[in-house]
């Protein structure tokens, strides 16, 4: 299933780590900076089970 969360903030980017465990997932937010360190599988976030999903 494909699936897009609009949003990065904590509580889509937790929601997306959820989804992301058994379908495709997308996720937008207005603020590149964030993007760019999802993208480089970094959390933007201070937290140890976002981080541990990056690794």
């Amino acid at each position: 299933m494909k699936i897009a969360v609009v949003g990065a903030g904590f509580v889509g980017l937790s929601n997306t780590i959820l989804l992301a465990q058994h379908n495709k997932v997308v996720i937008y937010d207005i603020v590149p900076a964030k993007v760019d360190l999802i993208n480089s599988r970094k959390s933007p976030f201070v937290d140890k089970e976002i981080e541990a999903f990056f690794i």
